[in-house]
């Protein structure tokens, strides 16, 4: 469907083939805790990284890998990294 929207998410997220929503919204967002809402065509994402030893930010490497194609009205790439 042109219309729906595609949302790859998970602790490391990779792309390497095609994405198709030529009318809608694709995001690739990695981190350990995601959140992520859709009301009324608007689109909130909310991403953490926590360290489980220390509590604090995790801030080693982005978790999102693009070397495909997207298409799409809207690509949104988010990490908690």
């Amino acid at each position: 469907n042109a219309d729906a929207n595609v949302h790859l998410i998970g602790g490391q997220v990779v792309n390497t083939g095609r994405i198709t929503s030529a009318n809608g919204i694709v995001t690739l967002t990695s981190g350990d805790n995601v959140y992520l809402a859709e009301k009324d065509a608007k689109l909130m994402v909310k991403v953490d990284s926590i360290d489980g030893a220390t509590g604090d930010a995790d801030l080693t490497g982005t978790g999102v890998s693009n070397s495909g194609d997207i298409d799409a009205d809207v690509a949104m790439f988010s990490s908690g990294q």
